[in-house]
């Protein structure tokens, strides 16, 4: 036997839901802002279409009828449905919810990434977030096969850039991390980069921009690169290396203020003479994709946390 529930519309089911919810006809026509008689000859053509009564009048109200208890606990469920998946699509549209995925590499991480997304939460605590750090090169592949929706990071030299949409950018400065009791620890000021190149290195891979940017500064006073190095790009294995060796490792200011901020046992970090800096880093986009709602805030977000600061104002 089949009833004719699945024929009823979704004002009747509304109504229906708002007597279930009120028990009173004329609050219920009130919600749905509607004139009673009009709800009446609603509840009339659900009741039809049915075949069974789904509320008893009575002098208190109006209460469902057996077959009503039915009939009204799905129309509130659907009601409930349809209503949570407006107010999705609604915050959806507003950038208040839905997924974004971002790739950074280390330094904006840090500094920018994750109180950039403090406040986005703040703002749209329904949205779902992903981060990933890695190097420049993998972050801008991942872009482009779409595992990203933005990425902070560096076009390789491999890559046409006008596929992109770049946007704010900030340089990186290097400086040296190595433990609390190194040798150079107790060094007067900046460490000249003659002297450094007895020591053991911890590098990233050939090619990195810490790494370039090390090779270049001591190709332009002349001097070979260190000649012992480590190479890994994990920071907890360099960490770890440094704790029990004479080994320094490069490392952005970004990372640096973060481990003291930590207050890393053991480990301390000193500045170099030339001052080493990295080429600037971007907030990347495809040109071709449209952001969410989502993505265009967090874009907003970051590209206010990475504008230059005012005059007169603190960086």
């Amino acid at each position: 036997m089949t009833t004719g529930f699945r024929h009823l519309s979704l004002r009747h089911l509304r109504l229906i839901a708002a007597i279930a919810d009120l028990g009173q006809l004329g609050l219920a026509a009130d919600r749905l802002a509607v004139s009673q008689p009009a709800a009446s000859r609603m509840l009339a053509e659900a009741e039809r279409q049915i075949g069974l009564p789904i509320f008893q009048r009575l002098a208190r109200g109006m209460v469902p009828t057996q077959a009503g208890r039915v009939v009204t606990a799905h129309a509130l469920a659907v009601v409930h449905r349809l209503d949570q998946a407006e107010e999705e699509i609604a915050a959806h549209l507003s950038g208040r919810a839905g997924r974004l995925d971002i790739g950074t590499v280390t330094g904006p991480a840090v500094a920018h990434v994750v109180p950039a997304l403090r406040r986005l939460k703040a703002e749209a605590p329904g949205a779902r977030i992903g981060i990933d750090v890695a190097p420049s090169i993998e972050l801008v592949e991942g872009l482009i096969r779409g595992d990203y929706d933005l990425v902070l990071g560096r076009v390789p030299d491999s890559m046409d850039p006008r596929q992109f949409e770049i946007l704010s950018g900030r340089v990186e400065e290097v400086e040296l991390l190595l433990r609390a009791d190194h040798p150079l620890a107790r060094h007067p000021g900046p460490a000249p980069l003659a002297e450094l190149r007895r020591f053991p290195w911890v590098l990233q891979r050939t090619g990195m921009p810490i790494r370039v940017a090390i090779e270049q500064a001591f190709a332009h006073r002349g001097l070979p690169p260190p000649d012992d190095t480590i190479d890994t790009a994990s920071l907890l294995l360099t960490m770890a290396i440094l704790a029990d060796s004479d080994a320094i490792a490069p490392v952005t200011r970004e990372v640096a203020a973060l481990l003291s901020h930590l207050a890393t046992q053991g480990l301390t970090t000193l500045r170099l003479d030339p001052q080493i800096v990295l080429t600037p880093y971007h907030i990347l986009r495809l040109k071709d994709r449209d952001p969410s709602p989502l993505c265009a805030r967090a874009v907003a977000i970051l590209s206010d946390r990475l504008a230059p600061p005012r005059r007169g104002g603190s960086p």
